[in-house]
């Protein structure tokens, strides 16, 4: 006998990632399991896999947690079905406004909560380092502006203070040169700035610049 025999649960986003692990944890220690979910073809999926690879109960019912009244549908569906809830597993995305980078080697970057994706982002193209790809918000689920950023890796989530990215070219001694010489002019100006409480600004001219 499994801990959850008996038990009927329901878990949002259970299309993939870890809302479908979550889904078939429960489906192996006996619970029934309702995948909610928004994509119609992971969700159908997921459901099937329960029934076949794991013998359980699974239904996939098409839900997106932003409309309420398509998460009243499906948890009325469900009492009907079955008679009650007892586990209720959140897990679909909640971040709102978020862009998704593919990298190379399987990884993937999330960044979410955005108020604005920028203009130059558009599905299918390709974004360079440094480049803006979107402003910082509150949509979704947050009590306040911030950035959601999460890292994944085969479908695996991963720290993104542990994990290791790529290493970075190196610059040519020639451009490193340079901006040597740039900071020491920028340093120099900024040490002889006079103690204010006035805003100062320092600025790099090409007569400054060769004066130094």
């Amino acid at each position: 006998m499994g801990r959850l025999d008996g038990r009927i649960s329901v878990v949002t986003g259970a299309g993939e990632g870890i809302g479908l692990g979550i889904a078939r944890r429960f489906a192996r220690d006996g619970a029934t399991v309702v995948i909610a979910e928004v994509n119609a073809e992971t969700g159908a999926a997921a459901a099937d896999a329960i029934a076949s690879e794991l013998g359980g109960t699974a239904r996939f019912v098409p839900t997106d947690v932003t409309d309420q009244t398509a998460v009243e549908v499906m948890i009325d569906g469900t009492v009907e079905e079955f008679g009650r809830i007892d586990v209720l597993v959140n897990n679909a995305w909640g971040g709102g406004t978020m862009v998704r980078l593919e990298h190379s080697g399987g990884r993937a970057t999330t960044y979410g909560h955005l108020n604005e994706i920028a203009a130059s982002v558009q599905p299918g193209t390709q974004v360079e380092r440094g480049q803006v790809i979107g402003y910082v918000g509150s949509t979704g689920h947050a009590t306040g502006p911030h950035l959601h950023y999460e890292v994944e890796e085969g479908g695996v989530n991963l720290d993104p203070l542990q994990f290791n990215s790529e290493l970075e070219v190196s610059v040519d001694p020639p451009a490193r040169r340079a901006f040597e010489k740039v900071r020491t002019v920028v340093t120099s100006q900024l040490a002889r700035l006079p103690i204010s409480d006035r805003p100062s600004a320092v600025s790099l001219s090409a007569a400054s610049f060769k004066a130094e």
